[in-house]
């Protein structure tokens, strides 16, 4: 019986070596640098001609293409407010907040619609 067991530990220590050294070979060796390299590049282009890649990549998009502004204007409505301009300082009360443009009614009742691009700061009074 131990001669069996002796048998079986060597056998085993010799299989384990053989098997070290192949796979040293195998994952150290061009080949498989090719084989990842290979795999790697075809799915990141399956990835990129996704639907969902692309449709994400557009959800970032228009989420960045929010402008800050509305945001502040939206929080401000039918506030008394004072709006630095590229053209000057206005003072009224935000009365709608559109997705690229806000409307102001001045307190002499003149209304103005302000792109957020023409705007600077949005300050409460």
């Amino acid at each position: 019986m131990c001669f069996i067991r002796a048998y079986w530990c060597k056998l085993a220590k010799v299989f384990k070596q053989q098997l070290n050294q192949f796979f040293q070979g195998v994952l150290q060796g061009p080949e498989i640098a090719a084989l990842i390299r290979n795999n790697t590049k075809t799915a990141v282009e399956e990835v990129i001609a996704s639907s969902f890649f692309k449709e994400t990549i557009c959800a970032i998009l228009q989420e960045c293409q929010v402008s800050a502004f509305k945001e502040i204007a939206e929080q401000l409505l039918n506030q008394e407010v004072e709006i630095t301009t590229t053209a000057g300082v206005l003072t009224g009360a935000i009365v709608l907040a559109e997705s690229d443009y806000l409307e102001l009614t001045e307190f002499t009742g003149t209304t103005i619609l302000l792109p957020y691009n023409s705007i600077i700061t949005i300050r409460e009074q």
